[in-house]
């Protein structure tokens, strides 16, 4: 159970941000967030995300569950590697979400940099969803958990403070079967 009662929530990648979308309009166990920032690198998709935030911000109020949502571009190749600690004036966010978000191995670094660039310190919670079959996402997990090599600074990273949760699942093809409800000719 994740308490996300008056914190501040991230996604990266979100797309049209379904999971933000999701805790900003309605109260979970966990409480109401204080904000929820949706980002992805898409131009288009963060102003079709733009046009969605009002209606998503009129469903949470008429609710009486006032979270603040934005819709951002984020570049994650744009955010600066963590190594001196955050500026005090830098913002940063309890809960950073990504709904399968490590789909290409190139982007883990700038990915994890972006994450951490965000990060509210060690007392932080990031949660990764995404597809057990790529084999990326098991690198970014054990990247994480167990520290990694950073090309950028040319030192070995120590694994992430805080509570970092990679949720894997498995999504299997079958062919279609049609159901027929007609009797079997005799």
């Amino acid at each position: 159970h994740l308490n996300i009662d008056d914190k501040s929530i991230l996604e990266i990648g979100a797309g049209l941000g379904l999971p933000g979308r999701t805790l900003a309009a309605q109260q979970q166990q966990g409480g109401t967030p204080r904000k929820v920032v949706l980002t992805d690198n898409d131009e288009a998709v963060i102003a079709a995300s733009q046009t969605l935030d009002v209606f998503t911000t009129s469903a949470a109020a008429e609710a009486n569950k006032p979270a603040t949502l934005e819709s951002r571009q984020l570049e994650w190749r744009d955010c600066p590697p963590n190594t001196e600690g955050k500026a005090l004036d830098q913002e940063v966010f309890d809960i950073i979400l990504g709904a399968d978000v490590a789909y290409y191995f190139f982007l883990l670094r700038p990915l994890m940099d972006a994450v951490q660039h965000y990060m509210a310190y060690s007392d932080a919670t990031c949660l990764i969803v995404g597809q057990a079959n790529r084999e990326s996402q098991w690198d970014l997990y054990h990247n994480i958990k167990q520290g990694c090599y950073n090309p950028r600074t040319d030192l070995h990273d120590a694994p992430w403070p805080g509570q970092t949760s990679v949720l894997l699942y498995n999504l299997y093809s079958t062919e279609w079967v049609e159901e027929s409800s007609a009797a079997p000719a005799t």
